[in-house]
């Protein structure tokens, strides 16, 4: 591989790994265009660039991504490494990582501004304690305001690093778990897909995951 071509190849690996890990930078195929380009904004052409170098042209995944599920374990690390402002607003919305600079409460209302060619929406927080309404306002108004994408960026990672986390634990895996905690209690499909900011129900079925085993609620109601 050039030089150039490879400095090429290394910089679109990196954004892909940066939001989805690394076993979907492995495995990706041409199926999976319209979520790579709802999450990081890409061309098809882009796309197609970077098929071509992971040799992946063609060929399909059996179920769409095969996206790493963060564990409870994984959310008591990453609560102490990342901060429970971060961490709760992370879960509560399955928000993209951009996102969650897009955001304001206004009463018990948090509205979301979608980035690249999601969908915008408005989130009911009348459901959570006051403990938890207190960290999403602190994540909104002041964390959010004192760190930007590339220090939350780093930080998870130094997180990851430091506890031992899988390297496919990734703030977008979050989004993945969310979808299928809502599919599991029987949300249906359209309706998961306008709470986690999907423009179409077909990039939301293909974040269904059917082997979350003793997983069965999100974290923040317990």
């Amino acid at each position: 591989m050039k030089d150039n071509t490879k400095r090429t190849y290394e910089s679109l690996r990196k954004r892909i790994v940066d939001v989805f890990g690394e076993t979907v930078a492995d495995q990706v195929t041409h199926k999976d265009y319209e979520a790579v380009k709802e999450e990081l904004g890409w061309a098809e052409s882009t796309f197609k660039t970077y098929l071509r170098y992971i040799g992946q042209e063609g060929g399909d995944l059996e179920e769409g991504y095969r996206e790493y599920i963060p564990t409870d374990d994984d959310i008591y690390w990453l609560r102490k490494g990342m901060g429970d402002a971060f961490m709760t607003t992370l879960q509560l919305t399955g928000c993209r990582l951009n996102d969650m600079w897009r955001m304001r409460v206004e009463g018990r209302v948090l509205h979301i501004k979608a980035s690249h060619g999601g969908a915008s929406r408005r989130l009911k927080l009348t459901g959570l304690s006051e403990k938890h309404l207190l960290q999403v306002i602190r994540w909104v108004e002041v964390e959010s305001k004192q760190l930007n994408y590339e220090a939350i960026r780093k930080k998870w990672y130094r997180v990851k690093k430091k506890y031992k986390l899988d390297e496919d634990c990734t703030p977008h895996s979050f989004r993945h778990r969310k979808v299928t905690l809502l599919s599991e209690s029987g949300m249906g499909i359209e309706d998961i897909a306008a709470v986690i900011g999907h423009k179409s129900s077909s990039t939301t079925r293909r974040y269904l995951h059917r082997d979350m085993g003793a997983i069965a609620e999100d974290i923040l109601i317990k």
